[in-house]
């Protein structure tokens, strides 16, 4: 469901923000060491593919499409990290601060710290402005660093309280954030204040009145700047001409918390405290960067297809993996049963002997018994049915029966009677022996070679 702004329709350059175009609603996830996990602390747009970076405040991060190859490195001077900004653009190395006296410069691509070095302040932002490095402090004011020594070149104080967002772009670095009242708690100043980068003065600033919590540097237009409230009412204004404002509003079901504008300029994100992320653009230039490369996906996994399992399946058709231990079905003997003995078949004279009932009903008959085995006793051997007499003989000692000598007179007797065929005719050409004759030339008509 798209949800449109209330804009005029002749104002083309505000169509790009016209729609929400997706939702994604975040629930808590299980973790073992934080517990239930679901309060986002950040999001970012990929430069390079078409992917949204999401973090909660347990440093969780994730990405949409694909979660991300993590690279975690441990110190015991990482106290309370809070923000982080690369050194340059084709650099590998970042900068690493927090509310704590030690900073880090780590190499992303080695996942190891470089350097260590004391910080001035307590950083809570960080910002990479081409020309310095903006870091926001936790007391309101924002110190300007160099990318190569990270010395601290000035020191602006943007607002009396505490910074809630900035931005920086085109030279041109925009700030949000609270400021203290004689009475009372601290609130979000009316403007958004401006700060010239080339010239390291302060700048005209943008009005605000429902207080500025969140603002972006539009990555295209120079000059463009989006400022945006809590309860999400938005400012498209000129930073050269503040007075060219654009007023927006959108409908939350909560408070705004995060706010994110694509590299490309034509999707941004923001994210609500119930923890869902809207994405709001053109359905027309849904792009995140200008030029996104594909993005690699795991291999799908083939479909198995269906079997049906049933008594007719040969167990040749199910493969077995190597393996190096016993598998389940090797069961040892002791649980090995033998099948119980089927009853003999009744002997056909004994069959013939039989009377009818005494008591004259006709249905009963009965027989004498012939007496060959004790009453109630049948012989113990195999449930096999072995045809031959040779197989019925030679049976394993563990089911013979318990005469033994009986048993070998037997096996002898079964050996003296099998007769094996003889004679050349039986066996093939090619295993008959050959005749060797010897003539006048000897050995010289055989082939040894």
């Amino acid at each position: 469901m798209a949800f449109p702004f209330c804009i005029p329709e002749d104002i083309e350059e505000l169509r790009p923000f016209g729609y929400q175009v997706h939702q994604i609603h975040l629930p808590p996830t299980q973790d073992d060491q934080f517990g239930p996990i679901a309060n986002i602390g950040t999001i970012a747009f990929d430069t390079h593919e078409e992917l949204l970076w999401v973090g909660n405040i347990h440093g969780h991060v994730t990405s949409y499409y694909w979660p991300m190859e993590r690279q975690l490195q441990k110190d015991k001077d990482m106290v309370h990290l809070s923000c982080m900004s690369f050194l340059g653009k084709d650099n590998s190395h970042i900068l690493v601060a927090g509310c704590q006296k030690v900073m880090f410069k780590v190499d992303v691509q080695q996942g190891s710290i470089v350097e260590k070095m004391p910080a001035n302040s307590e950083y809570i932002m960080m910002k990479n402005a081409r020309l310095y490095i903006c870091a926001a402090t936790s007391t309101g004011s924002i110190e300007f660093l160099h990318p190569q020594t990270l010395q601290v070149v000035k020191t602006w104080n943007a607002h009396s309280s505490k910074i809630s967002s900035m931005d920086a772009g085109h030279d041109y670095l925009v700030t949000c954030g609270w400021s203290t009242r004689p009475y009372g708690n601290p609130s979000l100043d009316t403007i958004a204040k401006v700060y010239d980068l080339k010239r390291l003065e302060q700048l005209a600033p943008i009005s605000f009145p429902a207080g500025a919590a969140f603002v972006q540097v539009h990555p295209k237009l120079s000059t463009t700047s989006v400022v945006a409230s809590q309860n999400g009412q938005i400012h498209v204004a000129d930073i050269a001409n503040t007075d060219q404002v654009r007023v927006v509003h959108m409908t939350l079901s909560s408070f705004m918390t995060v706010m994110v504008m694509s590299a490309s300029g034509n999707v941004w994100a923001i994210v609500d405290q119930d923890n869902a992320i809207q994405l709001w653009g053109s359905q027309h230039k849904l792009s995140f960067c200008d030029a996104p490369r594909p993005t690699e996906f795991a291999d799908a996994v083939a479909p198995v297809p269906h079997m049906a399992v049933d008594s007719d399946l040969p167990f040749s058709t199910i493969g077995m993996p190597f393996y190096h231990e016993k598998l389940l079905s090797n069961w040892g003997y002791e649980r090995k049963l033998e099948a119980s003995k089927q009853s003999p078949a009744i002997d056909p004279d004994v069959l013939k002997q039989l009377q009818p009932d005494p008591n004259g009903t006709g249905r009963a008959q009965w027989v004498r018994n012939p007496r060959k085995a004790p009453r109630n006793h049948v012989d113990k051997s195999t449930s096999r049915e072995i045809n031959g007499s040779l197989a019925t003989v030679l049976r394993p000692i563990s089911e013979k029966a318990s005469n033994s000598e009986q048993c070998v007179n037997a096996a002898a007797n079964a050996f003296a009677q099998i007769k094996l065929p003889s004679g050349i005719e039986s066996v093939p050409q090619m295993y008959q022996c050959i005749p060797i004759t010897y003539g006048d030339w000897k050995n010289s008509i055989f082939d040894f070679g």
